[in-house]
């Protein structure tokens, strides 16, 4: 069994964050583009870089699931180190378990203390990730009826663009701030290479991702569309329970915006608008958005990375 994953490295270059992490021999390198460009300059860019770093870390780490994770030259306030524990050992806890693994992690890394940036948006500014689905569509709705400048993250792997995200956002009228993240093609050559193969929490990875595209334009908030049920666990064990939503849940929610205080400031809100509510509320409020019924999709086949199996 390899002895450690470890987070090398990142960089802002031009556009894009460099992500670079290694396995024994091994190395991995994920790069995140943005399409409003990146001021690596600014303290508050580079803290919400780092984040990306950090989370984005556990697509590599799944592919042999090694006792240590190692964060070399980076070192952790008490709260973020938590934070991660967390992340890896709740976030993977699906798949350990297809996977047949107990996953006792040791996070090795110094210790910090919290230094936020002071980062200081103008308020009224939200930026609502979207899918194109019901949930992120109420959301929009809801948020548009009270901020005058609301615009849509979109994400998107490799640079592909989704039918069942560009509808019904160029529906919505909004601007959009786009991100295309490109993870290394060896994670999608497990099998081939003899990986370890299984969900990740990837919400979480694209929750970092949106709060660097909302600080790239200077907006306040970055509002997510996950409802009650995101934090009811989908497998219960005799010993543990396990959430295939975990970084969707009101436990991610509240970790992850305690670290964003402490790294880029309490003037970022983190959040999301459904918390509260029912899938039933949902697809209520839905079904009075009558022009959005011929183009929404609410299926993830729609987001297969190979287009003829969408």
């Amino acid at each position: 069994m390899p002895g450690s994953f470890r987070y090398d490295g990142f960089e802002i270059v031009d556009s894009s964050v460099m992500c670079r992490y290694s396995v024994d021999d091994l190395r991995f390198v994920e790069q995140i583009t943005f399409s409003a460009g990146l001021d690596g300059s600014d303290p508050a860019v580079r803290a919400a870089a780092r984040l990306i770093f950090l989370l984005a870390g556990v697509s590599y780490y799944k592919t042999s699931a090694p006792p240590v994770i190692d964060l070399g030259k980076y070192a952790l306030t008490p709260a973020e180190k938590a934070f991660l524990q967390g992340f890896y050992g709740q976030g993977l806890g699906e798949f350990a378990y297809r996977n047949d693994l107990t996953l006792d992690i040791e996070i090795r890394a110094r210790e910090a203390a919290p230094n936020p940036v002071g980062y200081q948006p103008q308020s009224g500014r939200p930026l609502v990730p979207f899918g194109g689905g019901i949930d992120s569509i109420v959301s929009v709705e809801h948020v548009r009826s009270r901020f005058d400048d609301v615009a849509l993250f979109v994400s998107s792997p490799g640079g592909a663009l989704f039918d069942a995200i560009e509808a019904p956002a160029a529906l919505s009228g909004l601007p959009i701030v786009r991100a295309t993240r490109s993870i290394d093609e060896k994670v999608l050559r497990s099998r081939e290479l003899g990986f370890l193969n299984g969900h990740v929490p990837v919400t979480g990875v694209l929750s970092a991702v949106a709060v660097l595209a909302a600080v790239s334009v200077g907006r306040d908030a970055v509002v997510m569309s996950n409802e009650r049920s995101a934090s009811v666990p989908t497998l219960v064990l005799a010993d543990r329970s396990i959430n295939h939503q975990y970084s969707k849940s009101w436990s991610f929610e509240q970790a992850f915006s305690a670290v964003l205080a402490e790294s880029i400031g309490p003037r970022l809100r983190y959040f999301s608008l459904l918390r509260p509510y029912s899938e039933l509320w949902v697809a209520e409020r839905f079904a009075k958005l009558r022009e959005y019924h011929h183009v929404f999709r609410s299926c993830n086949r729609a987001f297969h990375i190979y287009p003829a199996a969408r």
